[in-house]
């Protein structure tokens, strides 16, 4: 796994995921403590899209999880 990947595992740590390990087909898959599911690739080619997206998804998820909790 790329250090760029395991880098964007760690900070989605630090958002309430945990890593579950790769699927079949070597994507990485992190859930957060919500429940949602972020599947990502392990080998992402040039340009830094995949890791702004990665990283738009991990506050999505973690923004959804507090205003959910927050209507409670």
């Amino acid at each position: 796994m790329k250090k760029e990947v395991r880098q964007v595992i760690k900070y989605a740590e630090a958002y309430g995921f945990h890593y579950e390990g790769q699927t079949g087909s070597g994507h990485a898959k992190l859930r957060h403590k919500g429940g949602q599911m972020l599947v990502m690739g392990t080998s992402p080619n040039g340009g830094n899209r995949w890791k702004q997206n990665a990283v738009a998804l991990i506050h999505r998820i973690s923004n959804a999880d507090k205003e959910r909790h927050e209507d409670s």
